[in-house]
């Protein structure tokens, strides 16, 4: 009987999450279903709604067009390999890949090839094209450009435009402003408004380009005529 109980709170959970999407989202504008499965990308989901207000899984694969505007999930979604493009809520699966825009959280063994993505990543490895906003948990976490919050993993990379917070045993940053704390740090802005705190520190602005222990930028002041 006591191992019934937490199956019958998850099913009463995902019941009244799509319950509670559906009624706040449905309208005659709009095309929503409670429920859809998803098999394979090219082979119509069932039904065959545009948007998913409750619960999506695939079976194995998890698929939307490049519409975000019109195709998308709000609510929970389960799979073995997701390539939904916009997801308002959980999106859960062994990978995602190439999703266009997310808010809410990502549960995954790899989370790769994101855009636009303001969540919570959780994953073996993370890795974001553009446009990311939040918190990444992780082996290794990889932003391109313009990505801005905490990288809490072993290995942690920030590209063009960056900022926020890298905790790991080694951070490398292209384009950062804020801090690194582990074994190695690596920052090679040479404007970055950043502090360096671990074993090996280097920063193109710092006080001294390598020391040890911690480093901290030295302000840019422009030159005013």
């Amino acid at each position: 009987m006591k191992k019934q109980i937490p199956l019958t709170i998850l099913i009463a959970v995902i019941m009244l999450t799509a319950l509670t999407s559906f009624a706040s989202n449905n309208n005659k504008n709009m095309d929503y279903t409670p429920i859809q499965f998803s098999v394979w990308p090219g082979v119509k989901n069932w039904p065959g709604a545009k948007n998913v207000g409750g619960v999506k899984f695939g079976v194995p694969w998890a698929y939307t067009i490049d519409d975000i505007d019109k195709y998308k999930v709000n609510g929970v979604e389960f799979a073995i390999i997701s390539q939904t493009k916009a997801i308002n809520g959980l999106q859960a699966a062994m990978v995602t890949f190439n999703t266009k825009k997310v808010d809410g959280v990502q549960l995954a063994f790899a989370n790769m090839l994101g855009s636009s993505i303001n969540a919570l990543q959780i994953a073996c490895c993370n890795y974001n094209e553009n446009n990311f906003s939040g918190v990444q948990l992780a082996v290794g976490n990889i932003n391109s450009k313009n990505s801005s919050g905490a990288q809490l993993g072993l290995l942690n990379y920030q590209g063009k435009n960056s900022s926020g917070l890298q905790l790991g045993l080694a951070n490398n940053s292209k384009d950062f402003s804020g801090s690194q704390i582990g074994l190695l740090n690596l920052n090679y802005n040479k404007n970055s408004l950043a502090f360096q705190f671990g074993l090996i520190n280097y920063m193109e602005n710092g006080f001294l380009p390598i020391f040890p222990f911690f480093n901290f930028s030295i302000r840019v002041i422009p030159e005013y005529k």
